[in-house]
């Protein structure tokens, strides 16, 4: 009898967490410079026979947002949002965005977003290269001249961009 009611909770639960689906499941916006914006269209589905309405987006973290909180799906519908990460800070963010609906079962609808600011380093380099300030975008030409010195602490991760240049005449120590 058990395994009887285990077996309709299961179908109930897998019909219920198929009425509204989202795509991709983890918005992942990688690494960007600090101060810019990168985007992606979260695709949200209404597999119910009713309007689903989307009535607010928030975040955990406000370098996460939608500049379109709302939305109305149709009945068997389906809509993208765009969501936007902009980059304020050095260092990874991890964050929720939570979607309010209109429909009972989902109510509210979770999803994790990832999202990093670097900093971008082009012309002339020294000093030291903190991991607080880690990831660190070469772009262009950048170069350590003969007379300087340029540290790089342990933990630092440099990110070379496509066709970037650094050329070292100075000293470097990168220890780590």
């Amino acid at each position: 009898m058990i395994r009887k009611y285990f077996y309709v909770l299961t179908f109930l639960t897998s019909f219920l967490f198929s009425q509204v689906t989202f795509s991709p499941s983890i918005l992942d916006f990688g690494s960007t410079s600090i101060g810019s914006q990168v985007s992606i269209n979260l695709i949200i589905n209404n597999n119910t026979s009713d309007l689903l309405s989307i009535n607010n987006i928030s975040s955990t973290d406000n370098q996460f947002y939608a500049p379109v909180p709302v939305a109305n799906i149709p009945a068997f519908g389906s809509t993208e949002i765009e969501i936007v990460y902009i980059a304020l800070i050095n260092g990874a963010t991890n964050a929720t965005l939570t979607l309010e609906t209109s429909n009972e079962v989902y109510s509210q609808i979770e999803v994790p977003c990832y999202g990093a600011g670097a900093s971008v380093i082009t012309g002339e380099v020294s000093g030291i290269w903190a991991e607080v300030n880690s990831p660190i975008y070469i772009q262009g030409n950048s170069y350590l001249k003969k007379e300087s010195t340029l540290t790089i602490e342990p933990g630092v991760e440099v990110i070379f961009a496509d066709s970037s240049v650094f050329s070292i005449s100075g000293t470097l120590i990168a220890e780590g």
